[in-house]
């Protein structure tokens, strides 16, 4: 690739394709929970392979080329449950891992057990009929008070404990809905307490946000930042767009530590050539959102395909890959 102005390194184009390498785990395969996530990893371009918890994980399975493991429960907590299966998970979180639990049936059976506490850094509440969760300041969400809507139904409340954070909050409750812990292993453990697929289609956050927003804080480099920092407002944050693919416009939202910060946010095609740039001088601290609509800087809609948003700093450069379906 020819660098310059308006091109991309090919060492930076590199890092900018890199997929995480999933293994998504559950005891029955064909469950719809199983089939909707593996479609999302799907159409976000992820790479995964799906096995079923009691036919292949062992303790002495070999997981190091595993990025994130996924644990898809749905309505069967068994995989959870399982002692065997809880020791090769901690086996497996030797440092730098990501482990994703959705998994809404599990918590009550999972209690307040040494697995629940100490590993998943959550504790079992109640079950509730709420169906309003609100969004908390800094969580990896960055709905920062924003709210997700849900279909009528009965939902597990979890409690934080073990320094993990209530990301969602059920509204009016202290009560997680999305509970997350970065460990003192550099672990990144994220805990779901209910089922996103049952997240409504007026809901002012989208489960493909909600999905997105957490796969990005998972892939994101491990926190170094002082104890008693938010890991989440400390450094430069990159989330997925929402929605992706997109037509005819998305949202690209990004965090920023301090105001005054010298940034670039820009979109490249495949080839690396820049083909929008967006002023983002004088930003304030905190989360900001910007639109693309599809255009160039010549406000001439760009042909479908994939594109890359990159955010760079005197300090960092973040990526992140978004597709363009006309």
């Amino acid at each position: 690739l020819l660098v310059g102005q308006d091109y991309v390194k090919e060492t930076e184009l590199d890092f900018i394709v890199g997929v995480p390498s999933f293994l998504v785990v559950d005891q029955d395969l064909n469950k719809l929970s199983v089939s909707s996530f593996r479609n999302w990893l799907e159409t976000h371009n992820y790479a995964f392979e799906v096995t079923s918890y009691d036919e292949n994980i062992a303790p002495d399975m070999h997981l190091n080329h595993r990025d994130i493991i996924a644990v898809v429960g749905g309505n069967n907590p068994d995989a959870l449950s399982d002692s065997s299966f809880q020791d090769s998970l901690n086996t497996w979180l030797d440092g730098n891992r990501k482990l994703l639990i959705m998994a809404p049936a599990a918590s009550p059976g999972l209690g307040s057990s040494a697995f629940a506490q100490n590993t998943l850094g959550i504790q079992y509440n109640n079950s509730t009929t709420n169906i309003i969760l609100k969004g908390t300041a800094g969580d990896p969400l960055g709905l920062n008070g924003g709210f997700v809507f849900l279909e009528q139904g009965n939902y597990e409340m979890v409690d934080p404990v073990g320094g993990s954070i209530a990301a969602v909050k059920f509204n009016g409750t202290a009560s997680g809905g999305i509970v997350y812990r970065q460990d003192a292993d550099n672990n990144k453990i994220v805990f779901i307490s209910f089922d996103p697929r049952y997240v409504k289609s007026n809901s002012p956050v989208s489960e493909d946000q909600i999905m997105a927003s957490l796969i990005n804080w998972l892939e994101a480099p491990l926190d170094i930042s002082p104890a008693g920092e938010n890991p989440l407002l400390s450094d430069y944050i990159l989330l997925q767009n929402y929605p992706n693919p997109f037509n005819p416009e998305t949202t690209i939202r990004f965090h920023v530590p301090s105001q005054g910060e010298q940034l670039e946010l820009a979109v490249y095609n495949n080839l690396g050539q820049r083909v929008k740039n967006f002023n983002v001088k004088g930003l304030s601290a905190g989360w900001n959102d910007v639109i693309w609509d599809g255009r160039n800087s010549s406000g001439i809609p760009v042909s479908s395909g994939v594109y890359y948003v990159v955010l760079k700093s005197n300090r960092v450069q973040l990526n992140r890959k978004i597709v363009l379906v006309r």
